[in-house]
């Protein structure tokens, strides 16, 4: 699912998001791309290591080089700060001209909420670093201390859950995986009545 949610789901549509923001002065639409971009690369490296990025969108390519997480981790607080300036600009249209307001279903539009976001990122993404020289934890703790303050900042995805497609994928309604129930192999796992640990 991170493969797929970064390279298709987000991939090629955020880089077109990115652009039109930038030709059509919507930068917080072009802060939000980048944080997003980040956030994608850092849940991607963290669960399975070293991933494609240099060469991910080279539409000329069918063999991709992997990336060490050095090269990752770098790429997320370049996209972060990024993001983070362009949130911050003033110029271009609001987040009401824009229509990010209405467009954003996590913050509805709220910079002070993506840039937070975007620290509580970068926090996250300096403190995987704990074992290198270059570790810095008073780093970190400023980091976090620009992020979330309560609940109320967390980034959520609110569903309507009226009909299959306003709602959540794994949800109830949406019945994707009503049918699919655990082996006996599977539950002999969990329990410790599986013959392959005899």
């Amino acid at each position: 699912t991170l493969w797929r949610g970064v390279y298709w789901e987000m991939g090629y549509n955020l880089s077109d998001m990115i652009k039109s923001g930038e030709l059509n002065e919507k930068y917080d639409f072009v802060g939000v791309g980048h944080i997003l971009r980040a956030y994608g690369w850092q849940m991607l490296t963290d669960y399975h290591g070293p991933v494609i990025l240099t060469q991910a969108f080279d539409s000329e390519r069918r063999v991709f080089d992997f990336d060490e997480q050095d090269v990752v981790y770098e790429e997320i607080e370049r996209l972060v700060l990024l993001g983070i300036e362009n949130l911050e600009r003033t110029d271009g249209l609001s987040a009401e001209d824009s229509g990010l307001g209405e467009a954003d279903l996590i913050y509805q539009g709220d910079r002070d909420k993506w840039i937070k976001f975007g620290y509580g990122l970068l926090a996250l993404s300096k403190h995987r670093l704990t074992n290198k020289s270059s570790y810095d934890p008073q780093e970190v703790i400023n980091l976090v201390n620009q992020s979330f303050t309560s609940n109320a900042d967390d980034a959520q995805m609110r569903f309507q859950g009226e009909v299959s497609a306003n709602t959540n994928f794994w949800g109830p309604l949406r019945g994707n995986i009503g049918y699919y129930r655990p082996s006996k192999f599977f539950v002999g796992l969990l329990e410790g009545s599986n013959p392959e640990f005899n």
